[in-house]
């Protein structure tokens, strides 16, 4: 969201300032022909839209950044949730889930010969 914000900000910007410069009676820019006015108005497009390639590409940074933090917590945490989980289940529960378990474990092995 603080994405779309900030290219929404730099774009809204670039706006304001093409059409102070293209409105302006007074300073160089009504002295400028009109080829002139184009660069200006081509530098600016171009600044405003380096600047939306740099919002774009460090946020992609940081959203790969908190998905391998949460990842590594999802990870250190794992064990603790299982034993809960273990810790939760009554008696029955715990033989049906070992008899599961037995059972997956003899579907996995080939069969001996």
């Amino acid at each position: 969201m603080a994405r779309i914000f900030a290219t929404l900000l730099v774009w809204v910007m670039f706006t304001v300032i093409v059409i102070s410069l293209l409105t302006s009676v007074t300073g160089a820019i009504a002295n400028a022909s009109g080829s002139e006015v184009f660069g200006i108005v081509v530098a600016i497009a171009a600044a405003a839209a380096i600047s939306t390639a740099a919002i774009w590409s460090a946020g992609r940074q940081e959203e790969a950044e908190t998905m391998s933090r949460s990842i590594a917590k999802a990870k250190r945490h794992g064990p603790r949730r299982a034993a809960e989980l273990l810790d939760s289940l009554d008696d029955e529960e715990i033989y049906d889930l070992e008899a599961l378990l037995l059972s997956r474990e003899r579907q996995s092995r080939p069969p001996s010969s």
